[in-house]
């Protein structure tokens, strides 16, 4: 859904009040009708759920999926079969920056790795590091060879997801082999960011100053060794701000048994607290973050992933929370984090900004934005109740009398926005 509504916004330059997946794919549908004939490109398809949102938008525009993966297509299409990369550039990938290298073993390398990208540039990176310290290019080659024939399929077809797990558990591995336990430790420790997700490197040192004691240009350091055997991609989000980004794949291997198990939340709790010793951030008091921290987006993600339940249930029942991830979110944003919580209070206060979402949008300026507010939140109880507390607020608050409209009406669950001109019909699925 984040997709879909990043693609809507960019479209129509406003953010959709809507989280629905097929809500969203139809939305999605009508901007694009209205822009002439387009085509739209879904890369990377492995699952049929990832593909099953875009099927809808081909009644409407033209879609092009590519995927490893037939089976999950869907009946009709039109299909164009693009073979994997073929030898002659596949084996460019597979040897790119190494002297020459026999025919035999290079055969055989191609042969483990399906000619996948991601497997060719993880090898290559290993054989360019080994043949640095002094190795034959064969010799280093054979030994990749020895190593991927031991943990993964003979021969590899990336089609098949049992063949996929054990090639990429057995080529990570083989990459990782001469790295230090402390620097392999490090990388598994980024498998508890979301997918997806550009980590700045100052959170990157963030978490490993918490795990590991390390300074900053040790992290620096580790995250160029990492991206200099394709681990992890290091670059530069704009002139200022350096970010890692982890392949899917990858992220997948570091957060399974193999990689981080049973230290995924311990190693979230790490992460929140040395959080809020350095920002200076009490417990309770995450509104207080910096403008455009990377936390104003991923805490309540974080918390959940830590199994502090009760901390979570608290930040997104407190309405100076609330309110200022409102002005640095927007309505989505909040739900989103609603969402990470079972409390009833986290349940009451979704369903209220699913109604009224819609009317928690930017006003003239930021007081009168934030009166509305939290003249909307105070419908809840448990919002009225802060608000009668001195000090939570720095303002005086207009609060309703009567409950409002959105609130009043059960039978609401949510308002859509967007359609502004006449309704011709109407349908209910």
């Amino acid at each position: 859904s984040d997709l879909l509504r990043g693609l809507c916004e960019l479209l129509s330059q406003h953010a959709p009040q809507m989280t629905d997946p097929e809500l969203l794919v139809h939305h999605l549908a009508g901007l694009l009708a209205g822009r002439g004939r387009m085509l739209l490109v879904v890369d990377d398809v492995w699952t049929a759920g990832q593909l099953e949102p875009f099927v809808t938008l081909a009644e409407r525009v033209r879609v092009l999926v590519t995927t490893r993966n037939r089976l999950v297509l869907p009946e009709g299409h039109e299909q164009v079969r693009v073979d994997a990369l073929d030898d002659q550039v596949a084996a460019e990938v597979l040897t790119r920056g190494l002297p020459p290298m026999s025919g035999e073993v290079r055969r055989r390398l191609l042969a483990l790795t399906g000619g996948w990208p991601l497997l060719l540039a993880l090898v290559n990176a290993r054989l360019a590091a080994d043949v640095a310290d002094g190795a034959g290019v064969d010799a280093a080659a054979r030994q990749a060879i020895t190593r991927l024939e031991q943990a993964g399929p003979a021969a590899l077809d990336v089609s098949d997801t049992d063949q996929r797990s054990k090639a990429v558990r057995a080529t990570i591995g083989y990459s990782t082999q001469l790295l230090p336990l402390r620097v392999r430790e490090r990388l598994v420790e980024l498998g508890i960011f979301r997918e997806d997700t550009e980590i700045p490197v100052p959170m990157v040192h963030l978490l490993w100053a918490a795990t590991a004691g390390m300074t900053p240009v040790q992290a620096q350091q580790t995250c160029e060794r990492l991206a200099g055997l394709s681990l992890i991609t290091l670059r530069w989000a704009d002139q200022d701000h350096q970010v890692v980004v982890l392949h899917d794949v990858i992220r997948a291997f570091l957060r399974s048994l193999d990689g981080l198990g049973d230290r995924r939340v311990q190693v979230n709790q790490h992460l929140v607290d040395h959080a809020g010793e350095v920002l200076g951030i009490d417990d309770g008091h995450w509104w207080r973050l910096p403008e455009g921290h990377f936390l104003w987006d991923h805490l309540a993600f974080h918390l959940a992933e830590a199994d502090r339940k009760a901390q979570l249930a608290e930040l997104v029942a407190d309405v100076r929370w609330l309110v200022a991830r409102l002005a640095h979110g927007g309505p989505l944003a909040l739900e989103a984090d609603l969402a990470m919580s079972q409390d009833a209070r986290a349940v009451a206060t979704r369903r209220v900004i699913a109604r009224a979402g819609y009317l928690l949008g930017e006003l003239d300026s930021p007081q009168a934005s934030e009166s509305n507010r939290l003249a909307h939140l105070s419908v809840l109880p448990h919002i009225r109740q802060q608000l009668n507390v001195p000090g939570i607020v720095e303002r005086s608050v207009l609060v309703a009398k009567w409950p409002l409209p959105e609130s009043r009406d059960t039978g609401l669950i949510r308002t859509l926005t967007g359609h502004t001109d006449d309704v011709t019909g109407v349908a209910i699925a």
